[in-house]
């Protein structure tokens, strides 16, 4: 049986298994470690941090990646069976309740 949790999930776009840790230590995050520094803790432990950071939240995304990935599996097995239960029941209808339902048409 599927359970749905995309509910209280946040909508990830791509696949977070292949996301590779950016190098926090580049001008580029600058303004980002730069918040963190102060006299106990250095450009470089702010930049750990913030990977210590990134790892967290990629593992979360992974988890509901997965989870993502289950549902949207679950809902096409759902919707398959659907479609053969409805398929099942056209071809059980006899020739008579065929051609009395091509009549009304």
């Amino acid at each position: 049986m599927c359970q749905s949790y995309s509910a209280t999930m946040p909508l990830i776009a791509e696949d977070p298994n292949l996301a590779i840790i950016p190098d926090f230590r580049t001008e580029e995050h600058t303004a980002a470690w730069a918040h963190l520094t102060n006299d106990t803790i250095d450009d470089d432990q702010a930049a750990e941090l913030l990977a210590n950071l990134w790892i967290i939240q990629n593992q979360a995304d992974r988890r509901h990646w997965t989870t993502r990935l289950e549902e949207e599996r679950c809902a096409a097995e759902a919707n398959r069976r659907l479609v053969a239960e409805e398929e099942a029941k056209r071809r059980r209808i006899t020739p008579e309740e065929q051609e009395a339902a091509l009549a009304e048409e």
